[in-house]
């Protein structure tokens, strides 16, 4: 039975807060301008280090010049789109919008603004680029979470990946992709708590493992 109560952002901040401490590792998938992965990076201190990935290119751009604002060393940023599988796809722009960019393919697709990313398995990548487990992810992507998931799953797997924070974009999700199914994989990747609340529309998911 999911557990459904109202949330909202700092639902997150908080959950997350929790669980990262100095020297820790913290990933921020679908990073936009960097709201959580800057944050974390005065939590996790010198010793510890945040990944902020975030494919668009507008986007990408605020999030380094903010990173090099603020003099920060323990923070690394891709412009990368985690999936399945490394590929080429178009993210797609909802106008002006920096906060509903998505990957999924769509029938407006041609008419749509847009620009090839680079979609990238989180497994695969992490491992080539020497990064650490994190101990907490928080995922945003607007509908691709599903994807983001299954190409982390070793990730996640292990035992010191402790917390995910996910925002579930409903009506972005492909056919054949539910919330169910979502709440599946995450547990089967070790995960015993899950818990949901709706937020504008959204689900907001914090998912932990253990003591957590």
């Amino acid at each position: 039975m999911l557990e459904m109560t109202t949330r909202d952002e700092e639902d997150f901040f908080t959950a997350l807060a929790s669980v990262l401490g100095e020297g820790d590792v913290f990933f921020d998938v679908g990073s936009n301008l960097g709201k959580f992965a800057l944050t974390f990076t005065k939590v996790v201190g010198a010793k510890g280090h945040v990944a902020a990935f975030e494919p668009g290119l507008w986007c990408f751009k605020r999030l380094e010049e903010n990173i090099q604002l603020n003099g920060l060393t323990n923070i690394r940023a891709f412009r990368k789109a985690l999936g399945q599988q490394d590929d080429k796809d178009r993210l797609l722009v909802a106008g002006n919008s920096i906060t509903e960019s998505r990957l999924l393919p769509v029938e407006s697709a041609a008419t749509s603004a847009s620009e090839t990313v680079d979609v990238v398995a989180g497994d695969g990548f992490r491992e080539a680029e020497r990064l650490p487990v994190p101990r907490a992810i928080k995922i945003d992507v607007e509908g691709y979470e599903y994807y983001v998931l299954e190409g982390l799953k070793r990730t996640l797997s292990e035992p010191q990946c402790l917390m995910i924070c996910c925002e579930i974009h409903q009506r972005f999700l492909p056919s054949g992709i539910t919330v169910e199914m979502i709440e599946a994989f995450i547990r089967n990747c070790g995960f015993g708590s899950v818990e949901m609340g709706p937020r504008r529309g959204e689900i907001h998911l914090i998912a932990k493992k253990g003591d957590a």
